[in-house]
């Protein structure tokens, strides 16, 4: 199938965004969202994204899980920062691995793991403890994602492995990182 460039998302009175939450789904090996193909560069799907969550800041379709992620991968730091922070859950014990996981890498990669990274990762692994198996390849990935997941959750962690895993695998060191940090952990 060919590529699909995504609608031009613009201001207005009546916004009507006809992507639903269960037609974005994470591919691991696309730069971007599949709906019914491509939609091109991880940075066009990134930018578009962010269009999304600016006109629906409310994200009810969950598009800040998918765009924290491809922000990492693309070394912008300050705006996973922004984004983490704007979404912020309260009670730690609801951070899913998502955001947790998604912290304690970007702290990494911004001051390795002395910058406070080793405590956000020590509170990920605990909130979702199937996560380090699946990114160190301990557990085999399923041939498809789960349709749905709950909070620490084997599915929790596949989802998160699937939109992620590319990021901890090209981060020098991050994996060795892991394992020392889940050894400790769990």
């Amino acid at each position: 199938m060919g590529r699909v460039n995504p609608p031009k998302l613009v201001d207005s009175g009546q916004i009507v965004i006809n992507l639903k939450r269960n037609v974005i789904q994470i591919d691991h090996d696309l730069p971007g969202p599949t709906v019914s193909g491509r939609w091109g560069t991880r940075e066009e799907a990134v930018a578009h994204w962010r269009d999304m969550l600016r006109l629906c800041p409310n994200d009810n379709m969950g598009i800040r899980h998918v765009l924290a992620p491809k922000l990492l991968h693309l070394n912008l730091f300050e705006a996973v920062r922004e984004l983490l922070d704007e979404y912020e859950e309260p009670d730690p014990a609801k951070t899913g691995a998502e955001w947790g996981d998604t912290d304690a890498l970007l702290k990494y990669k911004q001051g390795g793991a002395k910058s406070g990274a080793g405590k956000a990762l020590a509170a990920a692994i605990k909130n979702n403890p199937h996560v380090p198996a699946y990114l160190l390849g301990e557990k085999r990935l399923p041939k498809q994602p789960p349709p749905h997941y709950a909070l620490g959750s084997k599915d929790e962690a596949v989802l998160y492995v699937l939109s992620s895993g590319e990021t901890w695998t090209s981060t020098k060191g991050a994996l060795a990182w892991l394992s020392e940090t889940a050894k400790n952990t769990l």
